[in-house]
Protein backbone atom coordinates (compact mmCIF):
# COMPACT_ATOMS: atom_id res chain seq x y z
CA UNK A 1 0.00 0.00 0.00
CA UNK A 2 2.74 2.14 0.72
CA UNK A 3 4.38 1.69 -2.31
CA UNK A 4 1.47 2.48 -4.21
CA UNK A 5 0.42 5.61 -2.55
CA UNK A 6 4.18 7.09 -3.04
CA UNK A 7 3.63 6.34 -7.58
CA UNK A 8 0.44 8.03 -7.04
CA UNK A 9 1.99 10.89 -5.16
CA UNK A 10 4.69 10.68 -7.86
CA UNK A 11 2.17 11.05 -11.11
CA UNK A 12 0.16 13.21 -9.23
CA UNK A 13 3.00 15.79 -8.21
CA UNK A 14 5.85 14.55 -10.01
CA UNK A 15 8.00 13.75 -6.64
CA UNK A 16 8.24 10.65 -4.73
CA UNK A 17 8.08 12.35 -1.10
CA UNK A 18 5.90 10.43 1.21
CA UNK A 19 3.93 12.97 3.65
CA UNK A 20 4.52 13.02 6.84
CA UNK A 21 1.99 11.66 9.07
CA UNK A 22 1.86 10.08 12.94
CA UNK A 23 2.61 6.51 13.97
CA UNK A 24 -0.58 4.41 13.25
CA UNK A 25 -1.97 3.70 16.43
CA UNK A 26 -2.23 -0.09 15.00
CA UNK A 27 -1.68 -1.41 11.43
CA UNK A 28 -3.59 0.52 8.94
CA UNK A 29 -4.65 2.65 11.12
CA UNK A 30 -3.79 6.34 9.70
CA UNK A 31 -4.40 9.75 12.46
CA UNK A 32 -3.02 13.03 10.51
CA UNK A 33 -3.56 16.47 11.56
CA UNK A 34 -4.14 18.25 7.54
CA UNK A 35 -2.58 21.65 9.04
CA UNK A 36 0.76 20.21 9.72
CA UNK A 37 0.81 17.93 6.59
CA UNK A 38 2.63 18.77 3.08
CA UNK A 39 0.23 20.05 0.49
CA UNK A 40 1.82 18.43 -3.08
CA UNK A 41 1.48 20.46 -6.50
CA UNK A 42 0.00 19.11 -9.32
CA UNK A 43 1.39 18.07 -12.22
CA UNK A 44 -2.01 16.70 -14.23
CA UNK A 45 -3.72 19.76 -13.18
CA UNK A 46 -3.69 23.73 -14.60
CA UNK A 47 -1.07 25.26 -12.00
CA UNK A 48 -2.43 26.58 -8.34
CA UNK A 49 -3.92 23.00 -7.34
CA UNK A 50 -2.57 21.46 -3.94
CA UNK A 51 -3.61 17.85 -2.14
CA UNK A 52 -2.98 15.57 0.57
CA UNK A 53 -3.06 12.13 -0.40
CA UNK A 54 -5.27 10.33 2.13
CA UNK A 55 -6.27 7.16 1.69
CA UNK A 56 -5.58 5.10 -1.38
CA UNK A 57 -7.21 1.65 -1.13
CA UNK A 58 -4.16 -1.51 -2.12
CA UNK A 59 -6.54 -3.46 -4.35
CA UNK A 60 -8.35 -0.75 -6.72
CA UNK A 61 -5.96 1.87 -6.49
CA UNK A 62 -8.95 4.26 -5.55
CA UNK A 63 -8.00 7.43 -3.72
CA UNK A 64 -9.26 10.11 -1.05
CA UNK A 65 -7.85 13.58 -1.49
CA UNK A 66 -8.44 16.68 0.41
CA UNK A 67 -7.91 19.45 -2.74
CA UNK A 68 -7.34 23.02 -2.20
CA UNK A 69 -7.76 25.53 -4.94
CA UNK A 70 -6.68 29.49 -4.51
CA UNK A 71 -9.36 32.01 -5.56
CA UNK A 72 -10.08 32.03 -9.07
CA UNK A 73 -8.66 28.80 -9.80
CA UNK A 74 -10.90 26.90 -12.80
CA UNK A 75 -10.43 23.40 -14.14
CA UNK A 76 -11.90 23.61 -17.69
CA UNK A 77 -13.72 20.50 -18.66
CA UNK A 78 -12.19 17.11 -17.90
CA UNK A 79 -13.56 13.48 -17.35
CA UNK A 80 -12.66 11.13 -14.77
CA UNK A 81 -12.11 7.25 -15.57
CA UNK A 82 -13.88 6.57 -12.24
CA UNK A 83 -16.76 8.05 -10.25
CA UNK A 84 -15.51 11.16 -8.03
CA UNK A 85 -17.02 12.29 -5.09
CA UNK A 86 -16.56 15.61 -3.92
CA UNK A 87 -17.51 17.11 -0.52
CA UNK A 88 -17.32 20.78 0.08
CA UNK A 89 -15.25 21.52 3.17
CA UNK A 90 -14.92 25.09 3.12
CA UNK A 91 -14.96 28.19 0.51
CA UNK A 92 -17.81 27.87 -2.38
CA UNK A 93 -17.41 25.87 -5.71
CA UNK A 94 -19.07 26.03 -9.03
CA UNK A 95 -19.31 22.91 -10.72
CA UNK A 96 -20.30 22.76 -14.46
CA UNK A 97 -22.20 19.04 -15.00
CA UNK A 98 -24.41 17.89 -18.45
CA UNK A 99 -24.54 21.71 -18.86
CA UNK A 100 -25.96 22.73 -15.53
CA UNK A 101 -24.76 24.62 -13.19
CA UNK A 102 -24.16 23.87 -9.35
CA UNK A 103 -22.88 25.71 -6.59
CA UNK A 104 -21.38 23.97 -4.16
CA UNK A 105 -20.48 25.05 -0.47
CA UNK A 106 -19.38 23.27 3.43
CA UNK A 107 -21.36 20.99 3.42
CA UNK A 108 -22.66 20.27 -0.26
CA UNK A 109 -21.74 17.18 -1.99
CA UNK A 110 -21.96 15.71 -5.81
CA UNK A 111 -21.22 12.22 -6.91
CA UNK A 112 -20.29 12.46 -10.98
CA UNK A 113 -20.48 9.11 -12.55
CA UNK A 114 -17.27 8.15 -14.62
CA UNK A 115 -16.46 9.09 -17.66
CA UNK A 116 -19.13 12.54 -17.26
CA UNK A 117 -18.13 15.80 -18.66
CA UNK A 118 -17.33 18.36 -15.80
CA UNK A 119 -15.69 21.42 -15.00
CA UNK A 120 -14.33 23.44 -11.56
CA UNK A 121 -14.13 26.81 -10.96
CA UNK A 122 -13.73 28.66 -7.16
CA UNK A 123 -16.49 31.19 -7.17
CA UNK A 124 -15.55 32.39 -3.48
CA UNK A 125 -13.60 35.31 -2.35
CA UNK A 126 -10.43 33.14 -0.50
CA UNK A 127 -9.14 29.42 -1.46
CA UNK A 128 -12.01 26.48 -1.54
CA UNK A 129 -11.21 22.84 -0.06
CA UNK A 130 -13.02 19.49 0.06
CA UNK A 131 -12.58 16.17 -0.20
CA UNK A 132 -12.24 14.28 -3.19
CA UNK A 133 -13.15 10.45 -3.66
CA UNK A 134 -12.10 8.04 -6.85
CA UNK A 135 -13.29 4.58 -6.58
CA UNK A 136 -10.24 3.64 -9.14
CA UNK A 137 -6.72 5.45 -10.12
CA UNK A 138 -7.31 8.98 -10.26
CA UNK A 139 -6.26 10.70 -13.55
CA UNK A 140 -8.19 14.13 -15.65
CA UNK A 141 -8.50 13.45 -18.92
CA UNK A 142 -9.52 15.37 -21.81
CA UNK A 143 -7.70 18.16 -20.47
CA UNK A 144 -6.14 19.94 -23.14
CA UNK A 145 -2.11 20.24 -23.05
CA UNK A 146 -1.11 22.57 -20.13
CA UNK A 147 2.74 22.75 -20.84
CA UNK A 148 1.29 23.66 -24.90
CA UNK A 149 -0.93 25.84 -23.24
CA UNK A 150 1.58 27.68 -21.17
CA UNK A 151 4.04 28.30 -23.46
CA UNK A 152 1.25 29.31 -26.04
CA UNK A 153 2.15 26.50 -28.45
Amino acid sequence: MKKAALALAAILAGTGAPFAQSAPAKPGVVVADSEHQPWALSNTLPVGAAYQLIYENPVTHGVELLVRFPSGYKIPTHYHSYTEVIFMLSGKMRLTVDGKTHVLERGSYAVIPAKTPLALANTGWGRCEFISSFDGPFDALGLPNLLDAKLGH
